[in-house]
């Protein structure tokens, strides 16, 4: 059984970092959305109305969302056997 089907079924464990990992993505798309979509001249003209707050919330989490998914995927990689292909994938890229 590989491991999209461990965690599918729920014999991987890591079912819960997999969904968190998916939230943390969730919120970088999200950060990138308000930041690089050119919202933030609309919210700088308006600070205080209801949609420049709404955006503020919904993009403010990218910073701790990209340090989430790198801790994330650190664990991932130490928990995982270096073989040499992906050694020389690795040094290749």
């Amino acid at each position: 059984m590989n491991d999209a089907n461990k965690i599918l079924i729920g014999g991987g464990g890591k079912s819960n970092l997999e969904l968190y990992r998916i939230i943390v993505m969730l919120l970088i798309v999200a950060h990138h959305y308000v930041v690089n979509s050119g919202l933030m001249e609309v919210m700088m003209s308006q600070p205080t109305s209801g949609k420049s707050i709404f955006l503020s919330l919904f993009g403010m989490w990218g910073k701790t969302g990209i340090n989430c998914f790198v801790l994330i995927t650190g664990y991932f990689m130490c928990r995982s056997e270096i073989t040499l292909r992906k050694f020389l994938k690795l040094l290749l890229e």
